[in-house]
């Protein structure tokens, strides 16, 4: 079982619906942009590239080899590649834009806002968007004693990041 206590697959296929409905509360579109090229970092399955971004060259990092494999089944618009967000694997002012849907915490904060902001072209945009509390705090509930301990960790490193 993966994040909320759902199947990998079917956790990644919600997310893709509420990105794709923009009535959904849940729903969180990043700004319009006319950037030319995206990376999302913490990608997942690519939701907001494929909700937000079509037409455009879109790159998504993640280190769940399942979920960029399902990125891979959903859309041929998305390029997808395993990485670390401490470590993009792309040249200097790659890109226009950078977004990350709730990774940031679960990294460490300081060397992925500074790869961020290498890979950007110096007129580029960053987009970020943390998880409410309940989110984690749900998650650190149902985890073992290591999963409430890794909770602190993201509690911790948000805090610091605010």
């Amino acid at each position: 079982m993966g994040a909320l206590g759902k199947a990998p697959n079917e956790h990644h296929l919600l997310e893709l619906e509420i990105a794709l409905n923009v009535a959904d509360p849940r729903h969180s579109e990043p700004p319009a942009s006319d950037a030319r090229r995206i990376l999302d970092i913490g990608c997942g399955a690519g939701q907001t590239l494929i909700a937000s971004y079509r037409g455009r060259s879109s790159f998504g990092v993640d280190l769940d080899l399942g979920a960029l494999q399902l990125g891979r089944t959903l859309t041929d618009h998305v390029r997808f590649a395993a990485a670390r967000a401490e470590a993009l694997p792309f040249k200097a002012a790659s890109f226009d834009m950078v977004i990350s849907r709730v990774a940031l915490p679960y990294t460490n904060i300081m060397r992925t806002l500074s790869e961020a902001n290498r890979v950007l072209t110096p007129e580029g945009r960053l987009w970020m968007v943390l998880h409410p509390f309940s989110v984690p705090w749900g998650e650190a509930k149902a985890a073992s004693f290591k999963g409430r301990v890794y909770f602190l960790y993201v509690v911790l490193n948000s805090l610091l990041f605010h």
